[in-house]
């Protein structure tokens, strides 16, 4: 392990990368606009990013500039579950769903883990938004819908079908299970576990996965 003069000196790096990063996602884009990166998943990853460091070093107000991100996200969510920013890119509009929930989640649970409460607007919009990425992973045609257009892949593997190849991206669903296990998420995830991504920290059903898998019933 580090001494304690390291670890403040790694604690000082942390907080002084973050705060590099948050004057981007501080722009208030204009009202009705699309894809911009201060409403989009690339802000709920600068929030995950900032609020971890944050909570690394000790510094609050980097933690609740990163909570607020993440309330960001979750005001978004429209009554059928979908996150417009991430709707608006069409065939690829499944995919970018499953990449928001894996900031979304882990940043959640960090929020939580610092004494932040999702207000019931929020929880049952998050409720939304995993009940329709769960359903387009069995059936993409459901994101199809709200898109406009069948869904891809950024990599057309012909070694994998539709359900596999949307599922081995459910990191974010893996995250959420160990926060609140879903026994009707199981038969989606239970096959693909562990979850491994490098930037939600590696193997993510050792980290942020649930203890003992709830049965699915």
């Amino acid at each position: 392990g580090l001494d304690p003069a390291a670890t403040a000196r790694v604690a000082a790096w942390l907080a002084a990368v973050a705060r590099r990063v948050q004057p981007d996602y501080d722009r208030i884009p204009p009202a009705g606009a699309m894809a911009h990166s201060s409403l989009n998943n690339h802000a709920t990853w600068a929030g995950f990013a900032v609020a971890a460091a944050g909570a690394a070093a000790g510094d609050r107000a980097l933690l609740d500039w990163g909570v607020a991100r993440l309330a960001l996200t979750l005001d978004q969510i429209d009554a059928a579950g979908a996150l417009p920013q991430e709707r608006a890119r069409g065939r690829m509009a499944l995919h970018y769903h499953l990449f928001a929930l894996q900031a979304l989640a882990p940043l959640l649970r960090l929020a939580e883990a610092n004494g932040h409460v999702l207000s019931r607007q929020q929880d049952a919009a998050l409720a939304r938004l995993v009940a329709l990425v769960a359903a387009s992973i069995a059936d993409p045609g459901r994101m199809g819908a709200l898109a406009g257009v069948p869904q891809g892949h950024l990599t057309e593997d012909p070694r994998f079908d539709e359900t596999t190849r949307y599922a081995r991206d459910a990191h974010g669903l893996e995250v959420l299970q160990g926060r609140r296990a879903d026994p009707a998420l199981e038969p989606l995830l239970a096959p693909r576990r562990p979850f491994r991504q490098s930037w939600m920290g590696g193997d993510v059903t050792l980290l942020w996965g649930p203890r003992q898998p709830p049965s699915a019933r």
